[in-house]
C-alpha cells in the first residue's frame, strides 16, 4: 500500500467538480494505491466483486495501482484518471449532500462526470425509485447503466 502521484489532470478534475457542484472542498483529497484484492478488501471491511477498482473512505481515495488494476480487476490501466475522477465525484456528493444517497443520482452524476459511457438501457420511474438504496442498487445487475442514462437525460435538459 502506498500514496500515489496524482492525475495530470487532478487539479482540472477538482476545479472542474467545483464548479458543477458550487462546492469547495476545504481539503485536498488523498489516493491510496493498493496493490492486491486482499488488500484492498480489508481496506474496505468485505469481499469485494472483480469489478470493484475503487471506492472512497472520507477524503481518501482507495484505488487499485496502475500496476495492479490490468490484474487484479476488470478495468484497465487507462481507465485509471477516469477511476479516479468518478471516486472524486463522491467525494464531492457527499460534501455536498451529506448523503450517498440516492445512489442512482450520485453514480450517474460519477459516471458522466468521468465520462464513463454506459450501453444504452431502457429504464423507467421505477427504477429511478428502485434504485435508491444501496441494497435495490446492488439487486440491478444494469444498475450503473440505468444511473448514467437517467442522469445523462437530466444533463442534456439542462445545456
Amino acid at each position: 500500500m502506498n500514496k500515489y502521484s496524482l492525475p495530470k489532470d487532478f487539479d482540472n478534475f477538482i476545479k472542474e467538480l467545483e464548479s458543477f457542484f458550487d462546492l469547495n472542498l476545504n481539503f485536498r483529497p488523498l489516493i491510496l494505491e493498493v496493490e492486491s484484492r486482499n488488500e484492498f478488501d480489508s481496506l474496505r471491511g468485505e469481499i469485494t466483486k472483480p469489478w470493484l477498482v475503487a471506492f472512497v473512505k472520507g477524503d481518501m481515495i482507495i484505488i487499485f495501482s496502475k500496476k495492479s488494476i490490468n490484474k487484479e480487476t476488470t478495468h484497465k490501466i487507462e481507465e485509471w484518471d477516469s477511476l479516479v475522477k468518478h471516486e472524486l465525484c463522491h467525494i464531492f456528493y457527499y460534501n455536498k449532500f451529506k448523503t450517498y444517497l440516492p445512489l442512482w443520482l450520485n453514480e450517474g452524476l460519477a459516471l458522466n462526470l468521468a465520462n464513463q459511457k454506459k450501453p444504452k438501457i431502457y429504464f423507467s420511474v421505477k427504477d429511478i425509485i428502485n434504485l435508491t438504496t444501496k441494497e435495490n442498487f446492488s439487486k440491478d445487475k444494469y444498475a450503473y447503466h440505468k444511473s448514467y442514462w437517467i442522469v445523462k437525460k437530466l444533463l442534456e435538459n439542462e445545456a
